[in-house]
C-alpha cells in the first residue's frame, strides 16, 4: 500500500523594509520575485502593487512610481494563501525562489526583453535577427543606441551591429538589427559549441544598460 503525506498548508505574511539611495532617483526600479506559491498579494508602501495566482511563474513589479528615497523607508508586504494545491505533488509554499531589487537607467532594456533567433537563409548564410524591447520613464522622447556583440566560445567577437532608435515619453519601443555570422561552428552532441550575445543600450547622458 502506498501512503502519501504533505506538510500543512495555510497562510503566511512576509515583510521587509529598506531604504533607497537618493542617487537612485530617476532610475527605473523593479522588484523581481522568482516564484511565490501560491496566491500572493503584494503591497508596496501601503498600496497593492500586484496579485499573482500561480506558484510557478516569476513576478515583476515596477517600483518606480512608489519608491521613497533617503531616510524614508520603503515597506514591502506579501500575503500568501497556499491553501489550494497546484500540482500532483508537494510543492512547498510561500517565497521559495530569489527576490531581487533591480536598478536600471531611465531608458532601459525591459526584463526578458531580448529575442535572438539564429536563422539559415536559402543562400546558406547564417544571420541572427535581434529584437530588443525598450522602455523609458522620461517625460520627453529619448534617443538611444543599441549595440550588439556576438562572441564565440573563446570570447572572440565574431559579429557586431548597431542601431539608433527613439523611445516615446513614458513609453516603449522595439529596436531591431541583424548580425551576419560567416561560417559559424554549429552545436552538436560531440561539439557543444555555444555563442554569447551581449547588448548595451546607451541613452541620454552617460547611462548604459547591459
Amino acid at each position: 500500500m502506498l501512503f502519501r503525506s504533505y506538510r500543512q498548508r495555510g497562510y503566511a505574511w512576509y515583510r521587509r523594509a529598506l531604504r533607497l539611495d537618493p542617487a537612485d532617483r530617476g532610475k527605473y526600479l523593479e522588484l523581481q520575485f522568482g516564484a511565490i506559491s501560491t496566491n500572493a498579494t503584494i503591497w508596496v508602501n501601503g498600496s497593492v502593487a500586484a496579485h499573482n495566482w500561480s506558484g510557478y511563474n516569476s513576478i515583476y513589479i515596477d517600483l518606480t512610481p512608489m519608491a521613497r528615497f533617503g531616510d524614508d523607508l520603503n515597506t514591502i508586504a506579501i500575503r500568501v494563501d497556499a491553501e489550494r494545491m497546484e500540482g500532483w505533488w508537494y510543492e512547498g509554499a510561500g517565497l521559495y525562489r530569489h527576490a531581487w531589487l533591480v536598478k536600471r537607467p531611465a531608458v532601459h532594456i525591459q526584463t526578458d526583453g531580448i529575442h535572438a533567433d539564429p536563422r539559415l537563409d536559402a543562400d546558406g548564410r547564417w544571420t541572427v535577427p535581434i529584437t530588443a524591447s525598450l522602455s523609458s520613464i522620461l517625460k520627453a522622447e529619448a534617443a538611444a543606441t543599441l549595440v550588439a556583440t556576438l562572441s564565440d566560445a573563446e570570447g572572440r567577437a565574431v559579429a557586431t551591429g548597431k542601431v539608433e532608435t527613439r523611445v516615446p515619453p513614458l513609453g516603449s519601443a522595439e529596436a531591431k538589427l541583424e548580425l551576419v555570422v560567416p561560417s559559424p561552428r554549429l552545436w552538436s552532441v560531440s561539439d557543444p559549441n555555444l555563442y554569447t550575445l551581449r547588448l548595451s543600450l546607451a541613452g541620454p547622458g552617460e547611462a548604459t544598460d547591459r
